[in-house]
C-alpha cells in the first residue's frame, strides 16, 4: 500500500465488499500435494457500510499428479460483489473453478482495470 505504483489501488478498496488476508499459505507436493493457510476475512455491513468485525478462515486443497516442490505465499483477496462473498464463505469452494478470480491490477488508480473489475468476483494479490 505504501508504494503507489505497485500496491493495491485505493479506488478498488473503496468499492470492495470484503477483504481477505492469508499471511502464509503453504503448498507442498511430491506426487501428492496439498496447501494450507489460515487468514482473516473482513466485510462491509450490507456490502457498502462500515467495516464489520473480522472472521477467521482456513484455506486447504489437495492435488495429485506429476509435481514436486514447496512454496509459501502471502495472499490478499479483494471481493468486489456479494456473489463473490457468498461463494467465498461456502463450504469447499475452489477459487478459479467455483468463483471467478483474477489477478488484481496495481498502480495509482484502477481506471485501466475496469474490464477486470466488472467480470471478476474476487481480485487477488499474492507474493511468493
Amino acid at each position: 500500500m505504501r508504494i503507489p505504483d505497485k500496491g493495491t489501488p485505493h479506488d478498488l478498496l473503496k468499492k470492495a465488499v470484503c477483504v481477505g488476508i492469508v499471511p502464509s499459505e503453504i503448498k507442498g507436493a511430491f506426487l501428492l500435494g496439498g496447501s494450507f493457510g489460515r487468514g482473516v476475512l473482513e466485510c462491509r455491513r450490507h456490502g457498502d457500510g462500515a467495516w464489520g468485525g473480522p472472521s477467521m478462515s482456513t484455506l486447504g486443497a489437495e492435488s495429485f499428479g506429476f509435481q514436486i516442490g514447496g512454496e509459501a505465499t502471502d495472499v490478499v483477496f479483494v471481493v468486489m460483489n456479494g456473489g463473490g462473498t457468498r461463494k467465498l464463505v461456502a463450504d469447499k469452494v475452489k477459487l478459479g473453478a467455483d468463483v471467478a478470480v483474477a489477478a488484481g491490477p496495481v498502480g495509482r488508480n484502477a481506471q485501466g482495470a475496469t474490464d477486470v473489475e466488472l467480470h471478476a468476483e474476487i481480485l487477488s494479490y499474492s507474493r511468493s
